[in-house]
């Protein structure tokens, strides 16, 4: 007898680990993070100010260039600093808009 119920108590210990794990997983999943995509009408944008200004650094500029580790900022000489800046922070982190040139 005191066997049966000390396996009753390790698999309600079991069950209860379980259960905590797939709370904490499905939490989880609320705060990951989507992928950020930058609208197709800046991309552009970018790309025509990277023609018109020969700034080769933002020509292959795409929609997932801010979740890549892709520079988008670079010195190009002492005196001048092409920069991008972007806010991740629209429609719940999954859209990211040029906000600095």
């Amino acid at each position: 007898m005191k066997l049966l119920y000390l396996h009753v108590i390790s698999n309600i210990k079991f069950s209860v680990i379980i259960l905590v794990l797939l709370i904490v997983l499905n939490c989880l999943e609320e705060f990951s993070f989507e992928a950020q995509v930058i609208p197709e009408d800046e991309v552009e944008a970018l790309k025509r100010i990277s023609t018109k200004f020969k700034i080769p650094y933002w020509k292959n500029i795409s929609q997932t260039s801010c979740n890549r580790s892709e520079d988008l900022n670079a010195t190009i000489s002492t005196n001048a600093l092409s920069k991008v800046m972007c806010d991740y922070s629209y429609n719940s982190s999954t859209i990211c808009h040029i906000t600095y040139m």
